[in-house]
This record gives C-alpha cells, structure tokens and sequence, in this order.
C-alpha cells in the first residue's frame, strides 16, 4: 500500500532534483558561452559535459526510490534526524 503523502513527497524531491541540474546544466552552457560566443557548439557541449552527470544521478535515484514505498512511513529518516538535532 502507497502511502498517501508519498507521492508528493517524491514529486517534491524529484522537482527540487530538476532545477538543481537545469541550474548546473545552464550554467555549464553559459560558461562555455563566455569562452567562445558559438550558440551550436555551446548548447552541445554543456549536454556533452553533464549527461553522464544527470544520468548517473537518475539511475541513482530511480534505484533508491522503491525503498521509500517499502517502509512504513517514508518520513521516518527525516524526522529521527530532525528530533535528534542534526538538521537546521
């Protein structure tokens, strides 16, 4: 049985995960952008530099998120963190 505030929880998480990379993608693009001044050659290498990146990371992500639907309360982690002081 999924949880009911599980997938919004995973949509949260998934969402903040897509800005941080449109982040770190735009601003490889931008940086490369300042370099040469070529649109083409600068969108492909900013692909080119962070796809192994971004997808490791989904692969990562993809493997770990069945393990949230299989505990009982998927919050547990973040709350024994929190009430033991190790978040702000």
């Amino acid at each position: 049985m999924i949880q009911a505030g599980l997938p919004i929880m995973m949509f949260a998480i998934l969402f903040g995960l897509s800005m941080v990379y449109q982040v770190f993608l735009i601003n490889r693009i931008r940086e490369r952008y300042l370099q040469t001044g070529d649109n083409d050659e600068t969108v492909a290498y900013g692909l080119r530099s962070t796809a192994g990146l971004i997808t490791r990371t989904a692969l990562i992500m993809a493997a770990i998120f069945p393990s949230f639907a299989a505990r009982p309360d998927p919050r547990l982690p973040i709350l024994v963190r929190y009430r033991r002081g190790y978040t702000t």
